[in-house]
């Protein structure tokens, strides 16, 4: 009889596992997405800059994900008061989920809010440890970095519902 009691605790306590580890995944998740977005809501705050960008060229994209960041890609120019070498113009993917911002396409300018302690670092004038101590943040950078945005999509990445 207790062997029976044993094979029905397998996976019983197997499966009670598998629960509390997905459901710790993703509360961890839900926690660190919290913790960032507060981040980034200080930083667009401090550090944030609001302009319009010069629309060289749009894409529409089918299908978007990972390596797809945005259903519309705006390749845009505008000119940043860098802190390491003054006014720059810089060039720019801008992608965007929003519907809205195809909009724009036909006045050629698209609003954006961005860092600019981030085009520096992306344009290499700064190293990561430098452009971290410029935002006194660490933030995970790569892909699914958005420190220059769609100024509508400040509610999306910030606790901000406008800049």
């Amino acid at each position: 009889m207790s062997q029976q009691l044993l094979d029905l605790l397998v996976p019983v306590a197997g499966a009670a596992f598998a629960i509390l580890f997905i459901a710790f995944i993703f509360i961890k998740s839900f926690n660190d997405d919290k913790k960032e977005k507060a981040a980034l809501t200080e930083i667009f705050r401090k550090y944030g800059v609001k302009t319009n960008a010069k629309i060289l060229k749009f894409k529409e994209n089918k299908t978007y994900g990972r390596w797809i960041q945005g259903k519309y890609n705006f390749y845009i120019e505008f000119e940043y008061n860098s802190p390491e070498r003054g006014t720059l113009s810089c060039n720019y993917i801008l992608p965007t989920n929003d519907p809205k911002s195809k909009n724009y396409l036909n006045s050629k300018e698209i609003p954006v809010i961005y860092i600019p302690a981030y085009l520096d670092y992306h344009n290499e004038f700064i190293d990561r440890k430098e452009f971290f101590a410029a935002i006194a943040h660490k933030l995970k950078l790569g892909y699914d970095c958005w420190l220059v945005i769609f100024a509508d999509d400040i509610k999306l990445f910030t606790n901000l519902t406008e800049f």
